[in-house]
Parts: structure tokens; C-alpha cells; sequence
């Protein structure tokens, strides 16, 4: 019995082990097999009949994951842009509102408070997200472009106080307006080098050919370039797109006055947030600026330009043989069949190049620099005032550096050069500035100096004149003009001579030295 037992033993032991995992036919006694390990339960998941299914249900349950937050951030970097697109829409809309001329200096500071705060604010939330430098954030942007909205039309806090450049607000602006924003890398590659080299030897070696020529023959050689790239290119390096015409600054010259004229359009904003246009009109050689003339609106059309040509003609009693300007639309049509019937040629510059017009251009910018950046004007009637003074200024004072200092009402009347004076007669004038535009615009002249004593004396003379006159009637500004003229030409020609001219009853040269003084001084 005990060795039935013992053989039964065995044989019950062994369905034990085959039921705990052990291996069917294996006579390897069950307590010499090592147990299997259940600590890690990834690691038998993979190690059953299907390891491969479950391996993919977990990649794509990370992959689930990982897209969810890439989306998630993309939703909260939209959100973000909207949110600084409404709210950089308003604050643009509300800063555009016509304001008075004067900004109180209270309401001033407490803008630009408010702007620095704002980019303060922003800077150091980006400072501290981020240790290297990297690009930077959409709050900053957002920060910036909002001090340069609250604070528009303040130049010296743009000029100083923005942290990024004012390009580069203005093109966040434009992006924070728009609802679309442009694909990075957007547009066509560049041209290679030796392309636009082939292109430039082309033109240099055959003048009369126009850019589609130059396309045709690129084709034939097995070279794609549009006409519009090829007529950017011939304007970069200096030559025009059209067959046979090439830029040559010598026809925009002149050798005499009123040989050519040169005529340009620019626009000016006044207080109340309202565009104006100006036809400005110079005399190339003598520099002279013949009318500077205001448009009471921003559509101007060739009937107006007409009418302010012709009223240069009538104001100065001068024609010019020829005049130069753009590719304007007011510059063609009636005002074209005008300058026919006058006799008068027409120059057209080339597209796109407001170098061939560089002359008025160049009086355009000086008068933004000197006059208009320092005044914002009410209306129409304001702003032909303030360019009136400084066409008068720029004619009379202010010297040119391609007149070799030089006044242009000096080239145009061929008044010979001051000449060099000596200490002793430099003590004895005085120095007599002359305003213009409300002082913003000085001009300043050396005069013989008049004794205090005879200054009386011919004060007393005037009067006693006007006197004579009408005792009734009050000093008019043209009779107090006429009094400076007589102090002046007391000063040059003494009182007894004045006197005796006074007697004979105001010869021609005292009536234009009147003149001249009533013009000089304004009144």
C-alpha cells in the first residue's frame, strides 16, 4: 500500500505542477522549476499570445495623447490671437477718433504711462517664462502695437520709448488686423545671381530691347523668367523696361530758368484726421518754388491741376519750354491738351522711379523736415497759409546747397554775391531776424544801424507826414511799413536826403523800398 501510495504521489504531484504552468511531458519534478515572475505586468502583456495588439493599442493611445495637446495648444495660441486681434481693432478704432490740435500734457503723460506700463508688463512676464533668447511672445507683440495705437501722432515717444521698431509694430499691426495670416515662407525663391547677371548683359549690350524681348531670348536658351521679374530687375540696376528709352538725368536737367519746370503731387494730414492734397511746382534751374498750391480733398483731378498751372503763369508772368513730372492720373487728360494748345513739352518719367524727378522730391522732403512735422494744421485754409510762408522762406532765406548757398531768388534776379566786410563795418550793423510761419521759420539779415536819436527824429517825421494826410485817419500796416522803409533808407542814405525826397513827394526808389519792406516783413 505504501508503495502504491508512493507511486501515486508522484503522479498527483506532477497534474499539480502541469495545472500551475508547467510544461506537458516534462519530467522535471516541480519543486526544482522556477516559479514565474508577475511583477511586471507590462512585460507579460507582451510576453502572451497577443503582444503585438496590445504594443499597438498603447502606441496609439499616446499618439491620441500627443495629438490632443498639440491641438489644445494650437486652440489656446488662436484664442490668444483673437482675443489681441478684437482688442487691438478697438483700441485702433477708438485712437483714430478726430481729437483737438493740442493734447492737454496731463492726458499726454498719462497715455504714455499707461503704453510703457503695458510693454513693461509684458517684457517681464517674457523675461521670466524664458532663460535663452528665443522668439518673442504674442503678449509682447500684442503690448507693443498697443502703446503705438494709444500714443499715435506722439513722435518722440515713438522715437524713443517703443522697445522694437516701428517697422516692425506696423507689421504686427497689419497682422493683428487681419483674420488671415500669411504662410511662412511665402513667395518664390530668389533669382540666382548669374540670372540677373545674364539679364543686365543682355540689356547693356542691346539697348532697344524691352523686357519681352529679353524673355524670348532667356527662353531660347532654356531659362523661365516672367516679365514682371525681369522689368524689377532692369529698374534695380538703372534701365528702363521700355525698348529704346533709357534713364538719362539729362533730360530732367535745365541750363536756364524757366526751361523746365517740374511738377509732384504729396499728401499732408491735417488735425481732424483728414487728407489733403499739394501740387508743388519749381523751377529746375534757379530752384525757385513757383506755387505750392492746396486741394481742399483727396480726389484731384486734371481740371484742378490745370487751373493751378494756369495760375502760376498769371501770378508769376512766366511759361516754361517744357515741364517733368509722373505717371499721375492728374497730370494727363485735360491738363495733357492743355500744355498742347501752350506749346509747352511734356516729360514723363518713367514708372516707378522718383529719382527722375528728383528735384521736387527732394523740395517735398524739406518741407515735411523743416515745416510740417512741426505743425499739424486745422483745414485747407491753414495749411496753404504755412506753405505759403515757407515757399516765401525758402525763396528769399534759405540758402541751397546746389546754388552753392545761394538764395533761388538770388539766382533767379542775378544778384551778384555779398561781399566780404571788414570788422570795423560789422560793428556797426545790426542784426535783423525776420519770421515766418508764426516763428517756426527764421530768417536773418546784417542792416546799417540806425542812432537811437534819429530814430525819434523819423518817427517824428512820419507822423508829422501822416499827419498832412488825413489826421483823422489811424496808422494803417502799410503806413507803418512805409515808416520802416523811410528808417531804412535813413540808415543807408541819411535823414536830409530822405527828407528832400519826402518834399518832392516820395520819388520811385523810397516807393519801392516801402514795397520791398511790405513784402519782407509780411504785412
Amino acid at each position: 500500500m505504501s508503495t502504491e501510495s508512493g507511486q501515486a504521489q508522484p503522479e498527483g504531484l506532477l497534474a499539480r505542477c502541469r495545472l500551475a504552468g508547467g510544461v506537458k511531458g516534462s519530467t522535471t519534478p516541480c519543486s526544482t522549476r522556477r516559479p514565474r515572475r508577475q511583477g511586471n505586468r507590462l512585460t507579460s502583456l507582451f510576453e502572451t499570445d497577443g503582444s503585438t495588439d496590445r504594443r499597438s493599442q498603447v502606441l496609439d493611445l499616446i499618439a491620441s495623447v500627443g495629438t490632443l495637446v498639440l491641438v489644445l495648444s494650437l486652440f489656446l495660441r488662436a484664442t490668444e490671437f483673437v482675443f489681441y486681434h478684437l482688442l487691438l481693432t478697438l483700441v485702433d478704432f477708438v485712437s483714430a477718433l478726430p481729437r483737438d490740435m493740442m493734447v492737454p500734457e496731463a492726458m499726454r503723460l498719462y497715455r504714455e504711462n499707461i503704453a510703457l506700463k503695458a510693454q513693461l508688463e509684458a517684457l517681464e512676464r517674457h523675461l521670466v517664462r524664458i532663460e535663452a533668447p528665443k522668439r518673442v511672445s504674442l503678449s509682447v507683440r500684442a503690448a507693443q502695437v498697443f502703446a503705438y495705437l494709444l500714443t499715435r501722432g506722439d513722435e518722440p515717444f515713438h522715437r524713443y520709448f517703443l522697445s522694437a521698431p516701428r517697422t516692425t509694430i506696423l507689421r504686427w499691426a497689419a497682422r493683428f488686423r487681419s483674420t488671415r495670416r500669411p504662410p511662412p515662407n511665402a513667395g518664390r525663391p530668389a533669382l540666382d545671381e548669374s540670372v540677373v547677371e545674364l539679364i543686365v548683359t543682355l540689356k547693356r549690350e542691346n539697348p532697344p530691347w524691352g523686357q519681352r524681348r529679353i524673355r524670348e531670348e532667356l527662353r531660347r536658351m532654356g531659362i523661365r523668367v516672367s516679365e514682371p521679374t525681369i522689368v524689377r530687375i532692369l529698374r534695380e540696376h538703372g534701365f528702363s523696361p521700355r525698348p529704346g528709352r533709357k534713364v538719362c538725368f539729362d533730360r530732367v536737367r535745365a541750363a536756364a530758368k524757366d526751361a523746365l519746370w517740374a511738377l509732384d503731387f504729396f499728401w499732408v494730414k491735417t488735425a481732424k484726421s483728414a487728407w489733403l492734397q499739394a501740387l508743388l511746382v519749381i523751377d529746375i534751374h534757379t530752384r525757385e518754388l513757383l506755387d505750392i498750391r492746396v486741394h481742399d480733398g483727396w480726389n484731384v483731378d486734371s481740371v484742378w491741376t490745370t487751373r493751378a498751372l494756369n495760375g502760376v503763369f498769371g501770378r508769376t508772368k512766366r511759361k516754361p519750354i517744357g515741364v517733368v513730372h509722373d505717371h499721375g492720373p492728374q497730370f494727363f487728360g485735360h491738363f495733357q491738351r492743355q500744355l498742347h494748345v501752350l506749346e509747352i513739352e511734356q516729360e514723363v518719367t518713367p514708372v516707378r522711379i522718383p529719382q527722375m524727378n528728383c528735384y521736387a522730391e527732394r523740395a517735398i522732403g524739406s518741407i515735411r523736415r523743416e515745416l510740417l512735422r512741426h505743425v499739424r494744421p486745422h483745414g485747407a485754409v491753414d495749411l496753404q497759409f504755412y506753405l505759403d510762408e515757407y515757399r516765401r522762406y525758402a525763396n528769399t532765406e534759405r540758402p541751397h546747397q546746389g546754388l552753392e548757398g545761394r538764395t533761388p531768388a538770388e539766382v533767379s534776379a542775378a544778384v551778384p554775391e555779398a561781399e566780404v566786410i571788414d570788422l570795423v563795418a560789422l560793428r556797426s550793423r545790426r542784426l535783423v531776424r525776420r519770421a515766418y510761419a508764426h516763428g517756426l521759420l527764421q530768417g536773418y539779415a546784417l542792416i546799417e544801424g540806425v542812432v537811437p536819436g534819429l530814430r525819434v527824429v523819423v518817427h517824428l517825421v512820419f507822423r508829422l507826414v501822416s499827419a498832412l494826410g488825413d489826421s483823422a485817419t489811424p496808422p494803417t500796416p502799410r503806413t507803418r511799413s512805409a515808416g520802416r522803409a523811410i528808417e531804412r533808407s535813413v540808415a543807408g542814405r541819411g535823414l536830409c536826403q530822405v527828407l528832400w525826397d519826402l518834399r518832392r513827394g516820395a520819388p520811385s526808389d523810397l516807393g519801392a523800398s516801402a514795397s520791398n519792406a511790405i513784402a519782407v516783413d509780411g504785412c
